[in-house]
């Protein structure tokens, strides 16, 4: 029991740390690409390298999967990679801590009501970090497509807290946000 207290209250520090890092890393569209530079200078972010290459690997296909679902409007996908506690946070639309089944409805309303538009991970940008004993947690830009931005929305930040389950890795925090537009 303790251990699962330990482990409930370090979650919830990650995703409240996680939370903190993208309020304070929000970037204003430009048309100059996210990263200009990757060499290493004391002004500049590190060049990201996976530590885990097969992890960074399987979440990113995993990553892949969800998106493909989200743009089809699959929702037998989108059960399967959620787990039964799914916490989405939404810089505009707020929390959405819901059981599985409320979820569900959420997503099926959601792929009924949306404008045409798919989605997808913004290339090249994304970071996977091992969290041991639980999962891992997967860093990076979203980018939207539609009739306004046919060429892709200005990437937002997007980070996905993954577990490693007996059924398979399980999407558990979600804190997405949007860049300005």
């Amino acid at each position: 029991m303790a251990k699962n207290l330990i482990l409930k209250s370090t979650i919830s520090g990650m995703v409240i740390a996680a939370i903190l890092m993208i309020s304070c890393n929000k970037q204003k569209h430009s048309d100059a690409p996210i990263v200009t530079d990757t060499r290493k200078s004391e002004n500049r972010a590190p060049v990201y390298t996976p530590s885990n290459q097969a992890l960074f690997d399987t979440i990113t296909k995993l990553d892949s999967i969800f998106w493909l679902a989200w743009n089809e409007g699959d929702l037998k996908i989108i059960e399967e990679l959620t787990s039964d506690d799914h916490e989405f946070y939404h810089d505009s639309g707020g929390a959405f801590i819901m059981s599985k089944e409320e979820h569900m409805k959420d997503w099926e309303s959601f792929f009924k009501n949306r404008r045409p538009q798919r989605g997808s991970t913004y290339k090249g940008y994304t970071e996977v970090y091992e969290i041991p004993d639980f999962g891992a947690l997967q860093v990076g830009y979203q980018q939207f497509f539609d009739k306004k931005y046919p060429e892709g929305s200005p990437p937002s930040r997007l980070v996905t807290l993954w577990e490693a389950t007996k059924e398979g890795w399980k999407q558990k925090y979600v804190i997405s946000t949007h860049a300005d537009e």
